[in-house]
């Protein structure tokens, strides 16, 4: 994996930010932002087995 290129660029108001995507591994943070995710979206598609959700870090 090449470490000089973000996995992502995000851009907001014209600005482009650079980040890494990092997996959330963690059972009870990925139950707290699905309950979040669930109330705000109203979950995902039809047979949807799940989400995930990714830590935008800055590049390395």
């Amino acid at each position: 994996m090449r470490t000089d290129k973000p996995d992502a660029v995000m851009r907001i108001e014209g600005k482009r930010y650079r980040r890494r995507l990092l997996k959330v591994e963690d059972a009870a943070l990925q139950q707290r932002i699905g309950a979040i995710a669930t109330a705000k979206y109203g979950g995902g598609p039809p047979g949807d087995p799940g989400f995930w959700f990714f830590h935008l870090a800055p590049p390395a």
